[in-house]
């Protein structure tokens, strides 16, 4: 099988010839640490692919140039929606949010997806054998970082009916982007959106329910009416009270199934296997970056043993490749992968 031959058929709940492998993201000084010198980042991002022999090549698409320098030499950067952050380095802050007043809210204007360039998925496309996926974000997180987190969480159980249209208008957007990924070529769209922390959702099930969910649904169904492809949600942290409103979503898969936020994934794939193509559940917390490369092999070699059979798996980290993961524990992952993903699965000791 090729590689888009064998996640096409994880995502369909058949067996292919070896469990595929991907990740969301890739952070660039994991890239250069693992290739052993700094490239260009269309570059920088391919070679790590080839030295992880992964199937699925994901990508996001958020343009932030530089609009000035702090006193202290720090880039400013402004993104595509006009919120203006400072990146000092260590970390990328927000310094001025787009929507300071929700009384004007009316007044901001929305971006377009012609804001969004998708060279690097069109590179992908063109240029790779690569199974690719175009990134874009629900509502939760696009509302917050317009208006502030704090603002956010504050109005959002007071007065949900004031962030109703601002929601809406970020669903569009995003459904825009999805839309221009995949008359790029893109073979699946991924929803990003942290809604869960380790020990549960950052709001409750039923304000997810009423506020969040239902955007989601229509992003969905709007993305699937303009070409029949699959959707995957990722969220860190602890979903177990809300699976079951995933998959209302019209999601084919989910991505994170983070271990040490309680998503058991033996247990997850015997409830949902069979309506969600799971990706992900290598910790990142500590097996990853503190673990020996005997301790991942073993992971990885477990994980698969109970999550692959039948297909719909996809081997990730829970999150990220992130610098805080040896090189040579995340070619031990991938090779692992290699070793103990040969279809039929070996499920003995």
């Amino acid at each position: 099988m090729n590689k888009k031959e064998r996640v096409r058929a994880a995502i369909a709940h058949r067996e292919p010839d070896r469990v595929p492998k991907g990740e969301v993201a890739i952070e660039a000084d994991f890239a250069r640490a693992l290739v052993g010198e700094d490239l260009p980042p269309w570059e920088l991002s391919l070679r790590a692919h080839e030295l992880l022999n992964m199937d699925l090549m994901v990508i996001g698409d958020w343009p932030r140039p530089q609009v000035g320098t702090t006193k202290e030499g720090y880039a400013i950067l402004r993104d595509v929606w006009g919120r203006v952050l400072v990146d000092n380095g260590v970390s990328v802050e927000t310094i001025e949010y787009p929507i300071p007043n929700l009384e004007r809210a009316g007044e901001y204007r929305y971006p377009t997806a012609d804001t969004i360039p998708g060279e690097e998925l069109r590179r992908a496309v063109q240029e790779t054998d690569y199974f690719t996926a175009g990134i874009i974000n629900s509502v939760f997180e696009d509302v917050y970082n317009l208006i502030g987190f704090e603002k956010y969480m504050l109005t959002l159980p007071a007065e949900p009916e004031v962030l109703r249209p601002i929601a809406q208008r970020c669903a569009e957007f995003e459904v825009q982007k999805a839309i221009k990924f995949l008359d790029l070529g893109a073979d699946m769209i991924l929803i990003v959106e942290d809604i869960a922390h380790n020990t549960g959702t950052f709001i409750s099930p039923r304000t997810l329910r009423s506020e969040i969910f239902p955007f989601m649904r229509w992003q969905v169904e709007q993305i699937k009416r303009h070409r029949d492809v699959p959707v995957f949600f990722h969220s860190d942290g602890d979903l177990n009270t809300v699976l079951d409103d995933i998959v209302a979503c019209g999601y084919d898969g989910l991505q994170s199934l983070q271990p040490s936020a309680n998503m058991d994934i033996a247990r997850i794939k015997a409830a949902y296997g069979e309506r969600l193509c799971l990706m992900g559940n290598i910790d990142i917390n500590y097996v990853l970056p503190f673990g020996t490369p005997d301790e991942v092999e073993q992971v990885v070699r477990d994980t698969i043993r109970v999550a692959a059979p039948g297909g719909g798996y996809i081997l990730s980290t829970c999150n990220t490749l992130i610098r805080a993961i040896p090189p040579r524990n995340a070619v031990a992952m991938y090779r692992a992968a290699d070793t103990y993903g040969v279809y039929p699965i070996a499920t003995g000791e």
